[in-house]
């Protein structure tokens, strides 16, 4: 009986450790495979500053300046579009940024026009004073001087809301995708621990494989 007892655990001993190393070859299968799908899944950030954008255009004093910030803006839409093109940048931030540089083209003609009206204004003072009556010119250059800065002080707050408003829908969109990313990798590594339970047996091995392998392709798949 004691012979028996001596082989009957030198057999269970032996199996246990057949089970653990088949579990532990099973765990590095799936931690592989997670992370090639990861690398797979992980796609290049686009060279987008959109502080420049919007900073270039608040500084902008004359409709040269501001023109000069139109077209970097849609030059900007045409290179994140070739960059979509390409498939090896993050789909949702080249979206995020393409609608930025797209509502800062909208504010940089808004802006190109009322620095246009401005300045035609400030060329119409200069040109007033050729008349012989010194008092009338002078009062008339000093309603067009009160008219003109009321305007800026007008024009500039209401540019500078759109423009702040195009940076906060852009820097809401970026953190969306950043808490959605994380997300992500919570639950790839929620799965990956699951993997590591210790079982017993080798149905339950197979059964808990099974199932971890199932819920990483879900994930990707989502």
């Amino acid at each position: 009986m004691d012979m028996m007892s001596v082989q009957d655990s030198y057999r269970y001993d032996t199996t246990s450790k057949s089970l653990r190393d088949i579990q532990e070859a099973r765990k590095r299968a799936i931690r592989l495979s997670n992370q090639k799908k990861a690398k797979k899944k992980r796609k290049k950030s686009v060279n987008y500053n959109a502080k420049e954008l919007s900073h270039q255009l608040s500084r902008a004093t004359r409709a040269s300046g501001a023109t000069q910030v139109l077209v970097r803006a849609k030059g900007m839409i045409e290179y994140l579009q070739r960059c979509a093109a390409t498939g090896n940048f993050d789909e949702g931030e080249i979206k995020a940024a393409i609608a930025h540089a797209r509502r800062m083209v909208k504010c940089a003609r808004k802006k190109v026009r009322n620095l246009k009206n401005e300045e035609r204004m400030e060329r119409k003072e200069k040109k007033t004073g050729v008349s012989k009556d010194i008092r009338k010119d002078s009062e008339l250059k000093a309603l067009i001087r009160r008219e003109l800065r009321k305007l800026r002080q007008k024009n500039r707050r209401e540019e500078q809301e759109e423009i702040s408003d195009a940076d906060m829908r852009y820097l809401k969109e970026r953190i969306r995708q950043q808490q959605r990313s994380t997300s992500g990798g919570d639950s790839s590594y929620e799965q990956e621990a699951m993997c590591e339970t210790p079982v017993e047996s080798s149905g339950e091995v197979m059964t808990e494989g099974a199932e971890c392998v199932e819920a990483s392709t879900v994930d990707v798949v989502m």
